[in-house]
C-alpha cells in the first residue's frame, strides 16, 4: 500500500474489471465493472460508489 500512496492517488477511478474483496466466500464483496471507486492510499481505504 506504501508504494500506491507514492504512486497513485485517484479521485475518481472506474474500476476495468471485477475485483473481490475478502476471502470468506459468506461475509466477502466485489466491486463491479463500471464502479467508481476512491482510493485514500494513506488510510488504505477503497470507497466505491453506489450504481
Amino acid at each position: 500500500m506504501d508504494v500506491i500512496a507514492d504512486i497513485v492517488r485517484p479521485l475518481g477511478v472506474p474500476v476495468i474489471a471485477e475485483l473481490a474483496l475478502g476471502h470468506d466466500p459468506e461475509t466477502s464483496r466485489c466491486i463491479t465493472f463500471g464502479a467508481l471507486a476512491t482510493l485514500d492510499a494513506a488510510e488504505g481505504v477503497l470507497t466505491v460508489a453506489k450504481p
